[in-house]
């Protein structure tokens, strides 16, 4: 029995963090009515069946241009006047959200084989202007507003000739991927997701084409977010895969019909910046579902506020963590108590299941039967320590996904050698192998719980047990030490307790 309920808690937790790690909810639930911005309709709504491509007119050699912001620098690009750099200024670091620029995918580029002319710059805009080899002329302005991630661009497109022209054009370009600090580069591809919003919903998109009909589509990561809100109706968004890592581009394109010497514009806003909820809420367009609570969101966000007004009391999102582990192990003592007050009447009860799978070890029948019969006599339950560690399993899940994905842990110190509390406690390295403290310490303080509250003597039995402090540690190694700091500071917490209960129970 001891042996399936430990085989049965090990699955479920493999099952949790792979779950976790390889697959990510298409959907969020809904939110608020939103303040959409007006759509204002194209000038020519036809369908075009068969658009006549446009082909692009190269002349100079490339150039970049720097524009620097109050909390961002700015590296375009005269290549589809696109851009080569994002570079914010957070923290205590400069992070590029370009994540590269491999065959000339560049941010926001327009026809990245069409070299513009810079036509002005100034300290909020910037102008560029292209001719193609059919003399359609592209002109697009950058101009940036007071909030610091978000921006308009501006798209004028012009007939040049004396007749009517049609055909699909490449309005801009996002990715391929998004960037993010050094230390989280090689975990970023793994969690670059391509995002459309609409219906109150974000849904994550597949490589493949979509009608235009979208709020606003993008790219995230787990701490940043790049997203487009188009303001003129647009017709078409495609999901590309750039190169074997399968890094999402997307290419947003429409159908235009130009007659002689007239134009159509184009408008969109843009936000480009870090994944902080309570921010992203603030601006009712439901860019704040981009970051992920998980499965049982409403605790993960309870938690979250929990952690974030502690962090206002102490100065210090390490000691916030503590504090609200403490607190809720507090709120969980009476089912810990119950659960450790379960194992050690099965501890008792030891002797006596021993000398019953003795006399009855070659009669399992009978043995199953004298087993539920002793239990029935004690008035024991084998199940009864379990059931309150599976009903702390959505509190445990809710801080996981919280501390995992919270920006503001981003760069947040707590003590000595942890600096920052969303990357792992790495005190030095042996070769290429991280040694982190976090982990070591907690596996040790859950083998330390387990041999408080271990049941049987059978040898084996008591191998898989032990075997679990190592597979969590194992788990955890590489995880942010805001993570392991709750997981550590909660196996500390319930082992005091449960010392207290065995020497409250002599």
């Amino acid at each position: 029995m001891q042996k399936n309920v430990i085989l049965a808690t090990i699955l479920s937790l493999l099952v949790i963090f792979a779950w976790y790690r390889f697959f990510i909810p298409h959907f969020s639930p809904p939110i608020t009515e939103m303040k959409k911005p007006p759509v204002l309709e194209k000038e020519s709504a036809v369908p075009l069946p068969l658009p006549q491509e446009l082909k692009p007119k190269i002349e100079k050699v490339e150039k970049e241009i720097p524009l620097d912001l109050e909390k961002k620098s700015i590296i375009f690009t005269t290549a589809g006047a696109g851009v080569k750099h994002w570079i914010l200024k957070e923290k205590n670091e400069t992070i590029d959200l370009v994540l590269g620029n491999k065959e000339n995918n560049f941010f926001f580029a327009t026809l990245p084989e069409l070299n513009y002319e810079l036509l002005s710059k100034d300290e909020r805009k910037i102008i560029f202007q292209a001719v193609t080899s059919e003399n359609i002329s592209i002109k697009k302005t950058y101009e940036f507003v007071d909030d610091p991630y978000f921006g308009y661009l501006d798209l004028e497109i012009t007939n040049l000739e004396n007749k009517e022209k049609q055909f699909t054009f490449p309005l801009l370009n996002l990715g391929p991927g998004l960037g993010t600090d050094e230390k989280g580069l090689k975990e970023n591809i793994r969690h670059l997701r391509p995002l459309g919003y609409r219906n109150k919903l974000v849904e994550k998109l597949k490589f493949n084409t979509y009608d235009g009909n979208w709020f606003w589509f993008g790219i995230d990561n787990r701490y940043f977010l790049a997203a487009l809100l188009p303001e003129t109706k647009v017709d078409m968004l495609i999901v590309e895969k750039v190169n074997q890592q399968k890094i999402p581009l997307l290419k947003i394109n429409s159908n235009i019909s130009l007659p002689a010497r007239s134009k159509i514009n184009f408008r969109f806003r843009f936000y480009l910046g870090p994944k902080k909820y309570s921010d992203l809420k603030k601006y009712q367009l439901g860019l704040e579902k981009t970051v992920d609570f998980g499965l049982f969101a409403e605790i993960s966000k309870g938690a979250f506020y929990s952690m974030n007004w502690l962090y206002k009391v102490t100065g210090n999102y390490g000691l916030a963590i503590i504090i609200l582990t403490l607190f809720l192990q507090i709120l969980l003592f009476p089912l810990t108590k119950k659960s450790f007050q379960a194992s050690l009447s099965m501890k008792k009860m030891q002797p006596l299941m021993d000398e019953l799978k003795l006399k009855y070890k070659n009669d399992p029948k009978r043995f199953q039967a004298e087993l539920f019969n002793l239990y029935r006599t004690k008035k024991a339950n084998p199940f009864k320590g379990c059931l309150p560690m599976i009903l702390q399993i959505p509190i445990f899940w809710a801080l996981f996904t919280t501390l995992q994905n919270a920006y503001e842990l981003r760069g947040a110190k707590f003590i000595l050698w942890i600096k920052d509390l969303s990357h792992p406690d790495t005190l030095f390295r042996i070769g290429n192998i991280p040694v982190n403290i976090l982990p070591l310490l907690m596996g040790g303080l859950m083998l330390f719980q387990q041999k408080l509250t271990t049941v049987t003597t059978d040898p084996t039995q008591k191998q898989m047990m032990y075997l679990m402090p190592i597979m969590f540690t194992f788990l955890f190694w590489n995880f942010p030490s805001g993570l392991v700091l709750y997981w550590f500071t909660s196996s500390l917490f319930s082992s005091l307790g449960q010392l207290y209960l065995l020497k409250a129970s002599k």
